[in-house]
């Protein structure tokens, strides 16, 4: 296998997974990285006052962590950065040359009264992962009606492999995500951080031979509507109308088939419409599904045309050509660490 095609072999790919899950647990684990985490901790206890007044308990420490992210890894891995606009927090060539590195670096507040709900999931977004989810077979021949659903897929921006930043040839793209998890509650004034975890999104090539039968989703986490997406905007407007949201007591289910949607654990009840078309496959039908209205307002039914973020499941038994390695490593953020 030359340089030239190692980009596209499985094996190579997650070797070097393994190579950069420990170069980057190296830099975030040690004593800077760390002692700058710790820093800002003392820093917003400091603070309260004008932080309490600008954020809520969910938010405030997420552009802090990114900050804290993008500073400390590149400055000890990158080379040059990596110009693709399609890509995560931070996305660099490594010095050595041999893939592009992406990092998101996340935040969740364990707090009761925050999103302690995400402590523990994988939630990742199109521009994050170079993993997708396509039409499922059930897609097709709704109830046996002869109607094909467009379905609800989930496309990755990225491509499991780029250029090299000297075009010369592929390299792979190789994902990982940072989370910091912490206790938070603005009103209290109470902040405590609680852990780093560190873990690796297999590239697809990579999933396609270790697990080709097993469903890398867990649950759908946010879903996709077609007028809020960038194909509907490119429609004229006299077309983009068919594809408007209906209010709830306005929307007929003539010519409508009802059916359940699933993918894993997720479920939702969809409504084929069998006058209208996917405007750019002309083979299948769209669907739409009721959204429920906020603060009394009433609800409307809305085209679904996608999935724009999931969460995954784990793969944390890993293998290398240098024997097993783990998919994802935490540390505790105590006093003593």
């Amino acid at each position: 296998m030359t340089e030239a095609d190692s980009y596209s072999d499985p094996k190579h790919i997650q070797d070097l997974e393994k190579k950069y899950m420990e170069k980057i647990w190296e830099v975030t684990s040690g004593t800077e990285f760390l002692d700058n985490v710790k820093f800002i901790e003392k820093y917003l206890k400091e603070k309260w006052s004008v932080i309490s007044k600008n954020y809520d308990d969910h938010s405030f420490y997420n552009v802090i962590f990114e900050n804290v992210v993008r500073y400390h890894i590149p400055k000890k891995m990158a080379k040059v950065p990596y110009p693709n606009p399609l890509q995560s927090d931070l996305a660099f060539y490594p010095e050595d040359e041999d893939c592009i590195l992406m990092i998101d670096a996340k935040v969740v507040n364990i707090n009761p009264k925050a999103n302690i709900v995400d402590k523990d999931d994988l939630i990742v977004g199109e521009d994050q992962v170079t993993v997708s989810v396509n039409r499922q077979k059930s897609d097709d021949n709704i109830k046996n009606s002869g109607y094909n659903f467009s379905g609800i897929t989930f496309k990755s921006t990225l491509d499991y492999c780029d250029f090299h930043y000297s075009l010369k040839h592929k390299v792979p793209i190789l994902t990982y995500f940072l989370k910091c998890l912490y206790n938070a509650d603005l009103n209290s004034k109470k902040f405590k951080l609680d852990k780093v975890v560190l873990t690796n999104v297999p590239n697809i090539k990579v999933y396609e031979t270790e697990w080709p039968e097993e469903n890398i989703v867990q649950t759908v986490k946010f879903y996709k509507y077609f007028e809020d997406t960038p194909f509907f905007i490119n429609l004229p407007k006299a077309e983009q109308r068919k594809y408007y949201s209906i209010n709830d007591k306005k929307f007929k289910k003539d010519n409508k088939i009802e059916f359940d949607w699933s993918l894993n654990t997720s479920k939702r009840k969809l409504f084929l419409d069998k006058n209208l078309k996917d405007p750019f496959n002309q083979k299948f039908n769209m669907a739409w599904t009721k959204i429920r209205g906020s603060k009394g307002k009433p609800g409307s039914y809305k085209l679904i045309y996608g999935i724009q973020g999931i969460r995954l499941v784990k793969k944390i038994d890993r293998n290398s050509s240098q024997g097993k390695w783990s998919g994802l490593i935490e540390k505790k953020l105590s006093s003593s660490s």
